[in-house]
Order: C-alpha cells, then structure tokens, then sequence
C-alpha cells in the first residue's frame, strides 16, 4: 500500500514502541519503511500536499533524510564498539549536516512565562530543593532520557498558551515524574528570553496546522515547517522510544534508549546556540499524549563553585514556594463511590451464588470487573512511592466498563443483553428485576472508576496562593 505524506507522519506517530527489539534493529527496521513510504509517495500523484512539495521531498528531503539515518546508525554502531570518541564526532557532524540542510527549528520561552516543576518525597523542600541538583550533591544525578549520570541538568513543563489555573497543570510534569503519591510542586518564571531546539510539537500537530491554514502565506508557512519536521524525523523517532517498564520495581541503571538522547543533551550543553531542548513527552502513558504542554531540559554550563548551582539560571528563574499534595488523600473524596461499587459486589455475589450459574455467564464478568476495582483501590493504597501501574489499570478498566455500560444502555432486558454474548446460552433463571439490579446498577462502577481516575490527577490544593504567587530567586 501506498501512504500519502499526512499517512506516514501520522503512521509513525512518537513516542515508538521497540519491543523485543534491540534499538539499533528497530531504527533500522523503522528508517527502512520511512524511507520506502517516503519514496512511493513521490512517484504517486497525490493531493494532500502541492506538486512541488513531492518534488522538493523527492529531489532535496529524501537523500537528506537517508543519509541522516544512516548517520544515526553508525553512531549506534560505534556506541555497540565502545569507540565513544568517533561515536561523538560522527553525532557531531550528523547535527552539523542537519543544521546545514536548515532542519532546525527553535523556539523562544518569553519573560514572564510560567513552568512547572515537581519532586517527589515527604520534604519538607524549599526553593533550592526544587531547583536542579547542586554540583557537590552530582552523585544523585541519574541518568534520564536527556541527561547523563553525574551531569545535573534542569527539567521544567512549560504550560504555553494555557491559564495558570488549567486544571491539568501539574499532570505532565507528574506522569514523566513517575506519577509519585507524596510530591512537592513549584512554578518558575522566566526574567528573560530562552531559546530552545525545538522537537517538541508531535507530527499530527503540523499537519494540523496546515490543513487548517487559510491563507496561501499561511500553508507555505505550515509546510516549511513540515519539510523541517521530516527532516529531523530520523533523530526524533531515535530520541523517543518508550520505555515501557521504567517505573516497575526493576532496579536498571541504564537504557539504551537513552543513548542518542543523551548524545543530543552532550551537544546542546557545547551549543551557544541553544539554551535547552524543547521536547515532547515520551511516556509510554497514554494521558502524556494529550497534552498541549511539552517539557524543556536545560543543562548546566556555568556552575557557581561555592554552592555548586548554574551561576547563569540562578539569575534566570524565579520560584514559587513549594506545595505539598498527597494524591492518596484524594482517594478518601471517593469513598462514597468506592462504598456503592461494594454494595454492587455484594449484591451480584448473593445472586450468582443463589443462582449458580456457569463459569462463561456474562454475570460473572461484571463481578470480575468490581473485584479488580477493589484490587486496583488495593494496590493505590500500597508503600511504593508510584503510581503508574495501577493507574494503567485504571484506565483499562475504564474503558471496559464505560464499553459495558454502552451496551447495557443499548438493551431493554437483562435477557436480551445476555443473549447478546456469542455462543452463550443462558443457564441462570433471569428475573424481570434483573435489568435493573444487575445491569443499570454497574453504571455505579464505571462512574466510581471515572471519579477514581480523575481524583489521582494532581491538582493545586490552594490555587488562590498561585494567583500572585510569591517569586523569589533562590538564594
């Protein structure tokens, strides 16, 4: 099959998915179908671009972007043969040729603009405890996806184009935190002008953006910034791959996703260029997805040898004071909810037990459905300090049950809704109170799902105390 250029962006949609593949066969598996997607959808008259937009894709972005994959393989290749040397040199001249082929975009975090920054624990942390790690402390640096072991760098949430009270503020910065259950939250703000390279805005956006441009200006605009988009394709799907058991209870120190990212980070810190990188998240939770927000990664250059903060961004940010919040107390605001699905479970248990009916009867998947609500209420309650599973598991019994309710409302009896299960015959004597007990009445769970899911998102205990929040620098 044959995909227009709105299909292969919207295709290889980030963050990727490697599976049981290694990185470098994956990238390879990945660039080889780019590529020969990219190269069908030249020769094939389509019309979701002009003519001179295939054109230029088939005479000046393809070679650019296959020499780039081939760049970003060998540099794998040398990291695989420890000659770290020749591996930067080689990333090196790959973003000099990107920088020559014009691929870069920027893009510039005004004064005054609001960011987001958490960290988990009990504290209690002031300022300086939310700010990045001080150069005497660098053993606590980790490694993360664009940072390296040792090297402190700066990790904000920039909440562009959105109220300061945007009920979601703080999500973002929570899921690529690990989602913690204690946490402290703090606003930044900007007292200059910050330019960062720019891969933060998702393929699906620009094409977006073109398609609603309503000026001949307006699409030339939005599909430059398409071209430039395709051609740092290769280096985007290299840098975003999910990890998608990194907050399990596994003790790794080290991703080979992180390799090319971290490479990146090494080169923007050598950059006068480039303050930072703007990214997109690359959380393989799907609510990071839907964000308008992106995060941003600053290194330190210029480190202050008496309190081992970056001399340059203490002047830079002004922070709020911390806030604590503790999701687990949020849980309690459920608990009416949570003592409905009970009631609920109680009840479906009495009649299947009077009842007896077989293993396959659909009763018994609306009681498995309640057990795991209990399980997941379980399992949130526990010591660890994420909540990442079992809000995964939210989201899938969420879907489930709300899948369940729509086909409960859909019937008028609870034998007609029975029946409608494929290859069941029912077993179990149907009273005509069953649709009412039984079926109409698990809406109380998905509604006590939906409370649930929406009551673990983080939010501002005391948002008046964000209005005028109190800026200081850290001293």
């Amino acid at each position: 099959m044959v995909f227009n250029v709105h299909q292969i962006i919207n295709k290889h949609s980030l963050p990727g998915m490697h599976g049981n593949l290694s990185i470098n066969k994956f990238l390879s598996k990945s660039f080889s179908e780019i590529l020969k997607e990219l190269s069908d959808s030249t020769t094939a008259a389509f019309d979701d671009f002009s003519s001179s937009f295939y054109n230029n894709l088939q005479k000046i972005i393809l070679p650019q972007v296959k020499e780039q994959c081939q760049l970003i393989l060998e540099v794998l290749e040398l990291d695989c043969k420890h000659q770290h040397l020749a591996k930067r040199e080689k990333f090196d001249f790959l973003m000099k040729r990107l920088e020559q082929n014009k691929a870069f975009r920027i893009v510039g975090i005004k004064e005054e603009a609001i960011m987001v920054r958490i960290r988990q624990g009990n504290g209690p942390f002031d300022r300086k405890a939310l700010f990045h790690i001080p150069f005497n402390q660098r053993q606590y640096a980790s490694s993360q996806r664009f940072s390296i072991p040792g090297d402190p760098c700066l990790y904000l949430s920039v909440y562009a184009g959105i109220g300061l009270f945007a009920d979601d503020m703080l999500e973002l910065s929570w899921i690529e935190s690990g989602m913690p259950k204690i946490f402290y939250a703090c606003l930044y703000e900007t007292q200059k002008e910050l330019v960062f390279l720019h891969l933060a805005k998702k393929g699906s956006t620009y094409l977006q953006e073109y398609d609603k441009a309503k000026t001949d200006a307006e699409k030339a605009e939005r599909q430059k910034a398409i071209e430039q988009y395709l051609l740092t394709l290769p280096l985007r799907i290299a840098c975003f791959i999910s990890i998608e058991e990194k907050f399990s209870s596994k003790n790794v120190s080290y991703y080979e996703e992180y390799a090319l990212p971290q490479l990146l980070m090494e080169w923007i810190q050598q950059s006068s260029r480039f303050d930072g990188l703007a990214y997109q998240s690359a959380s393989a939770m799907q609510e990071a997805r839907k964000h308008r927000s992106y995060n941003i990664a600053i290194p330190t250059k210029n480190i202050d040898p008496i309190d081992g903060y970056d001399a340059e961004l203490k002047k830079i940010f002004k922070l709020s004071h911390p806030e604590k919040i503790n999701i687990l107390d949020n849980i309690k605001k459920g608990e009416s909810e949570i003592n409905e699905v009970l009631k609920y479970l109680r009840r479906l248990e009495d009649m299947i037990l009077m009842y007896a009916p077989s293993g396959r009867h659909p009763y018994r998947r609306l009681l498995a459905i309640s057990y795991s609500f209990f399980t997941i209420i379980s399992a949130l309650k526990k010591k660890d300090t994420s909540l990442a599973f079992p809000f995964q598991q939210l989201d899938t019994l969420y879907h489930v049950s709300l899948f369940i309710c729509k086909t409960i409302d859909n019937v008028h009896t609870a034998e007609e809704w029975v029946n409608s299960y494929k290859y069941y015959k029912s077993d179990t004597v149907l009273t005509p109170y069953d649709y009412n007990d039984v079926l109409k009445s698990f809406h109380t769970v998905n509604l006590a799902v939906i409370k649930l899911k929406d009551l673990l998102i983080p939010h501002m205990k005391n948002p008046i105390a964000f209005i005028n929040p109190d800026y200081e620098f850290i001293e």
